[in-house]
């Protein structure tokens, strides 16, 4: 009898400790785009994604669509959201940022790179702050088929609030992480 209550008590510290967040697939037939979501998140296209957000537009193109959580608690008093955009105008420049296209914090050019899916995309962030604001950008971006791809996480908040609280980065970062790895491209 002990050691079927330990083996329960083991199985509830695993379940509290271990949470499963089940997810769902996304596909773009039309642009050949597929990746996977938390459940908790909402995919929102077409002209939605692009004005149903609390972000200047950074993108390249047309922004196909966005991913972000259904619901965060208003103590946050921000939003973060992961973004695709696409574009074929060849002035669209989608390689290795110019070195005054972006500020960095140590103003040296940025040339980290990440494999999407077998193909090399080239890194960018940027961010401002002042005015109780906080905005973070980070992306990655390639030509794939004479195509501009931009993949961008963002993140705002204002912190003009009593009972602000900020993100914890390291929650955004694991979503962004998979939300990445996730993404493939069928053309």
């Amino acid at each position: 009898m002990k050691n079927l209550l330990l083996g329960f008590a083991g199985l509830v510290l695993l379940t509290v400790n271990c949470p499963t967040q089940t997810t769902q697939t996304y596909t773009d037939t039309k642009n050949g785009l597929s990746f996977s979501y938390p459940s908790d998140f909402k995919v929102t296209t077409g002209s939605a994604a692009a004005t149903e957000s609390w972000f200047p537009d950074q993108g390249k193109g047309v922004k196909l669509l966005k991913v972000a959580p259904t619901r965060i608690p208003t103590r946050y008093h921000g939003e973060y959201e992961f973004n695709i955009w696409l574009s074929d105008d060849p002035a669209d420049k989608c390689g290795v940022p110019l070195p005054d296209e972006f500020e960095t914090q140590d103003e040296k050019p940025d040339t980290k790179t990440r494999v999407i899916d077998g193909q090399t995309f080239h890194h960018y962030s940027d961010e401002d702050a002042g005015m109780s604001k906080i905005i973070y950008y980070e992306g990655y971006r390639t030509v794939i088929g004479k195509k501009c791809w931009q993949i961008q996480s963002s993140v705002f908040q204002a912190e003009a609030y009593d009972d602000f609280k900020p993100f914890d980065g390291k929650i955004i970062d694991r979503a962004w992480e998979k939300f990445l790895d996730s993404v493939k491209f069928s053309r």
